[in-house]
């Protein structure tokens, strides 16, 4: 998907390639993989151009939306951001036992307070 926006954003293998780092081949191979896969002809091409299809300008606006979400998602979660609504319940201070997905994360907190017992009359 990385490739087919490359190539449709600069209009060319070639430049696809370049600004991926990657081989013109392997540019050509994952555009003709996704098209495999789809079943469709996302880009037409002739020696001296390569143009958009309609289906391809259709799918090339839904794969620039996905790669941004995945670019957010992977910057967020470099950063230990937590999601909203996600969180850990601590065990007891008496367990021997960790949060597990914190210890690994790093991104959990208390979402209770501990009370105490009510003092003997």
């Amino acid at each position: 998907m990385k490739a087919f926006v490359a190539v449709a954003t600069w209009g060319s293998f070639a430049e696809a390639a370049r600004r991926l780092r990657i081989s013109p081949s392997a540019v050509t191979r994952s555009v003709a993989q996704l098209e495999d896969r789809l079943g469709l002809t996302l880009l037409s091409r002739t020696t001296r151009s390569v143009r958009l299809t309609e289906r391809g300008q259709i799918y090339l606006e839904s794969s620039r939306r996905i790669l941004e979400d995945l670019e957010t998602g992977e910057r967020q979660a470099r950063a230990r951001t937590p999601s909203q609504g996600a969180s850990c319940m601590s065990p007891p201070r008496s367990s021997s036992v960790g949060c597990t997905s914190c210890r690994w994360s790093g991104a959990c907190w208390p979402t209770t307070r501990p009370r105490r017992a009510p003092e003997p009359v």
